[in-house]
């Protein structure tokens, strides 16, 4: 259920390292996990299951206080327009993220808010454990954008969530 990084495979390091060789001014911006309509694949996990009335959440424990960054796409937009605009030149590198990171117990706390769950999120040995590093966070610090070219939320994330959460249900009412 939970989201994870793909390990090396999914470093794109080497990426940054070909453009900045071969160009002479290189923006790039590393996003954590982008949620938000039409993109349902952040939510639909916790999201389905609540509208669907369950009354409990399982979470390995090792998962429940796992980590990881994420951004509203929206804001996420609005940093990469920043970049584009930005007084800047050579190789700049910027992360983007949320002020805090939550656990995944805490995302899933905010899923259920905004689906307006009454449930409860539980830890269970029962449940499959994370099928990656959970005892790594997954956390950004973004102070650089903030400070060089003013980042910051321009759409409130928990009404962006909780647009999401209802579109994915209205998409989910259409679909049946």
């Amino acid at each position: 259920m939970g989201e994870g990084a793909q390990g090396a495979a999914y470093d794109k390091l080497a990426v940054e390292q070909v453009y900045a060789a071969a160009l002479e001014n290189v923006a790039v911006l590393r996003l954590p996990a982008v949620y938000g309509w039409p993109d349902q694949s952040r939510i639909e996990a916790y999201a389905g299951p609540m509208l669907d009335g369950v009354e409990e959440i399982a979470l390995h424990p090792r998962l429940a206080g796992w980590r990881f960054a994420r951004v509203l796409n929206r804001n996420a937009g609005h940093a990469v327009a920043l970049a584009a605009l930005g007084d800047w030149s050579g190789f700049c590198a910027w992360n983007v993220a949320e002020p805090v990171s939550p656990t995944e117990a805490q995302w899933v706390a905010r899923i259920g808010q905004a689906v307006g769950w009454r449930g409860q999120i539980v830890e269970s040995d029962a449940v499959e454990p994370p099928g990656f590093d959970a005892d790594q966070p997954i956390i950004l610090s973004d102070a650089r954008i903030r400070s060089e070219l003013g980042y910051h939320e321009r759409h409130d994330p928990e009404q962006g969530l909780r647009d999401a959460v209802r579109r994915y249900a209205e998409f989910r009412a259409r679909k049946s």
